[in-house]
């Protein structure tokens, strides 16, 4: 297989991975349209994890699909990989849709001409608006993590950049940095598992690019129910753990505390508290894991506590957080606690 992926190495095979959990209802137009964009050597899989089966009947009555696989729902990141196994000694650029997503009609030619300068890459994420969804994400200091540039005109986002997470709705990598990060984590089963995967890939020196010369629609929901707080809140904290170097936790300890006794008063005011103590008790729960598994990626890492430092940022600046946001007192402060950190840091 290897020696066949060498001899078409000048025009990389593409393997597009959908992994639907009843998103039946939009799956055959997205089917539909990356199907038309694919080469004779590309492949398109579909991983079904919903219990209808829905999803694997649209994508077997396309005709457009080269696997499909039924399986239990271990979350996206699971999916992922079961995924890239059925297929990766067959191509050389992985790339990750995700079901409630439409391509524009340029996407696997741009990922294909572009992946060989990057590890990750990511197209542009718009919205149905025609607004911006996301042009790579950000990780706070805090450990939280949103979408850089939501609601921005897309005219704000057309040269091709580095950015620090790439996000898993249109996530591509090549399939050589794919075995070498192990792929993704199945412990976070969703949310944080593409940042906890950039992350990897920035420690060990890789460079992730955002591709604005193509362009995925994303039929974006910001509130998704209690699971979207139960696994933001579990997660957060087991991937500062796995995946932050120390001096870095260390020298933001005191800021992740108050963050964290905030966090339980926004529950509690929000009616969540018995959910945010559900979350609370699994991440303890996972502790043993987060730490096992952080020696690894801790040992391994190419680039120094600082210059992870750097990756991380202040403001607080999506229009998801609302009123918290736009608070320049809350935001100054938090930029004075970023360099005084970032001053110790190298110190230590």
């Amino acid at each position: 297989m290897t020696e066949k992926r060498l001899v078409n190495k000048s025009v990389p095979k593409v393997a597009v991975i959908i992994v639907s959990y009843g998103h039946d209802s939009i799956l055959r137009q997205l089917l539909t349209d990356i199907g038309a964009q694919k080469k004779n050597y590309d492949k398109l899989v579909v991983v079904d994890n919903h219990p209808n089966r829905k999803g694997a009947l649209v994508a077997r009555e396309t005709g457009l699909v080269d696997i499909v696989i039924e399986t239990q729902n271990n979350g996206f990141s699971a999916g992922c990989n079961i995924g890239v196994k059925a297929i990766e000694d067959e191509v050389d650029i992985l790339f990750f849709l995700n079901p409630d997503t439409l391509p524009g009609t340029n996407v696997l030619d741009v990922i294909r001409r572009k992946q060989g300068n990057y590890a990750l890459t990511m197209p542009l994420l718009t919205l149905p608006s025609g607004k911006v969804n996301s042009a790579g994400n950000v990780v706070h200091i805090s450990g939280l993590s949103w979408c850089a540039g939501l609601e921005d005109d897309q005219s704000s986002h057309t040269k091709e950049t580095k950015l620090c997470v790439a996000s898993g709705a249109c996530l591509a990598v090549s399939v050589e940095w794919w075995r070498k990060l192990g792929g993704m984590e199945e412990n976070y089963f969703m949310y944080y598992e593409d940042t906890d995967f950039s992350t990897r890939a920035l420690l060990l020196g890789a460079d992730i690019g955002l591709l604005p010369e193509a362009r995925v629609e994303h039929y974006y929901e910001y509130h998704k129910g209690q699971y979207k707080w139960f696994y933001l809140e579990r997660n957060r904290l087991i991937y500062i753990i796995r995946c932050w170097p120390g001096k870095v936790i260390a020298v933001l300890l005191p800021l992740l505390f108050v963050v964290e006794i905030s966090l339980w008063f926004v529950a509690i005011i929000q009616k969540r508290f018995i959910l945010k103590l559900k979350a609370t008790i699994s991440m303890i729960k996972a502790l043993p894991f987060a730490f096992h598994s952080r020696l690894s990626i801790q040992s391994t890492r190419l680039i120094g506590a600082n210059e992870f430092y750097k990756t991380l940022v202040s403001r607080l600046d999506s229009p998801a957080l609302g009123l918290i946001g736009n608070n320049s007192a809350i935001n100054n402060l938090l930029s004075a606690y970023y360099k005084g950190a970032g001053a110790l840091l190298k110190w230590l």
